[in-house]
């Protein structure tokens, strides 16, 4: 596969990712960055041409499972060497885990990828904590770059952190455009929020008004947002009263 050209090698790194047949525009809208529609069918055609991905119904694209794997595995090598050396480049373009899917897609995702590559962060730097603070380390990184430049890495840190920790009590994700974050059922107290940008991402637990901050949330329309400054992005799930935790949530 060395002769791919980028986006070729991200379509097909996607399809790994997405692990079922998906259809053109569902393909195109999870690109970062986005290509323009003549290249992406470009590229299609290209990697269907070499056998290197199938074709079904509706425009709809899949690979190989042998192919899924072996992109897998190099997915996994590839992003632990970027957090191990701080250079989150892939980790900016490919989700790890999509909040957005389908729950059986979404585990699937969390097992055959988050779960692989804090295990091999693992063996590679050694205790949890230094484990912990790369990661720490690339969203303070993620911090200082627009929405547009981190892409999916706060997300895919989050994913990380939450598996390693069992919580995110604590962290602070002020300034961090999150992307597609699965929270639902995660512990967030006194998590900092501040003026980040969330979008499509699923969450259940509520913070408290310091927590928030000016964190730019929405569900779908920025009118059912009142008091958050600049609701770009929007997420799913129920809407939150600050300072209260339903009781669903609550630990007994």
């Amino acid at each position: 596969m060395g002769r791919l050209t980028p986006l070729e090698h991200l379509l097909l790194t996607w399809l790994a990712v997405l692990r079922e047949w998906t259809e053109l525009p569902t393909l195109a809208q999870v690109l970062n960055p986005r290509p323009l529609r003549t290249q992406l069918l470009e590229a299609l055609e290209a990697l269907g041409r070499r056998s290197l991905l199938e074709r079904g119904q509706q425009a709809s694209f899949s690979l190989q499972s042998v192919v899924m794997e072996y992109l897998t595995d190099v997915l996994i090598e590839r992003l632990a060497e970027e957090i191990v050396l701080g250079n989150p480049q892939q980790l900016r373009r490919v989700a790890l885990a999509q909040a957005q899917a389908k729950d059986y897609v979404r585990q699937t995702q969390v097992r055959l990828l988050v779960y692989p590559l804090l295990e091999r962060l693992r063996a590679e730097l050694g205790a949890d904590s230094l484990v912990e603070e790369h990661l720490l380390r690339l969203l303070a990184q993620f911090r200082t770059e627009d929405a547009a430049t981190q892409g999916y890495g706060p997300a895919n840190v989050i994913s990380l952190l939450t598996d390693l920790r069992g919580h995110l009590r604590g962290l602070d994700l002020s300034r961090l455009a999150i992307h597609g974050a699965y929270l639902q059922g995660v512990e967030m107290q006194d998590a900092t929020l501040s003026g980040a940008r969330l979008q499509e991402c699923v969450l259940t637990e509520t913070f408290d008004g310091s927590a928030w901050g000016s964190a730019a949330v929405a569900r779908g329309r920025p009118d059912l947002a009142p008091g958050l400054a600049d609701a770009y992005g929007y997420c799913h799930g129920p809407r939150f009263q600050p300072g209260r935790t339903p009781a669903r949530q609550r630990k007994h």
